[in-house]
């Protein structure tokens, strides 16, 4: 028989790994609430899930091990997302400084000043 926590464990692995595929901006945010929520449930439960298993808890925690790693990928995936998106924006918000003062990281060396007025 597999443990309660071991089945919650794996149903909340398996929910985030459905809301990561969620890509709409719109929705990131309520993503990422979510996933913290199921991290910080999944953190409580990790504490109960100790030895000794029985053979079908062993070999449900290799399907445990197996979402857990689709889930980080999914992670890095969705955290590089965001990454690129930041840097995009901070591209834009240069380009737009830029536009508005075109002068402003102009190179003063060599510039003659005329000190007779």
């Amino acid at each position: 028989m597999i443990r309660a926590e071991m089945k919650e464990w794996h149903t909340l692995t398996e929910n985030m790994i459905r809301l990561l595929e969620i890509v709409e901006e719109e929705k990131r945010d309520l993503v990422i609430e979510q996933v913290e929520l199921s991290l910080a449930k999944r953190e409580e439960l990790q504490s109960c899930i100790q030895q000794p298993f029985t053979e079908e808890e062993i070999e449900f925690g290799k399907k445990l091990i197996l979402a857990d790693q689709q889930l980080n990928k999914k992670l890095n995936v969705y955290m590089s997302a965001i990454k690129k998106d930041l840097s995009n924006t901070q591209v834009k918000k240069d380009t737009m400084h830029n536009y508005m003062n075109p002068y402003d990281k102009v190179a003063r060396d060599g510039t003659y000043y005329d000190t007779k007025q």
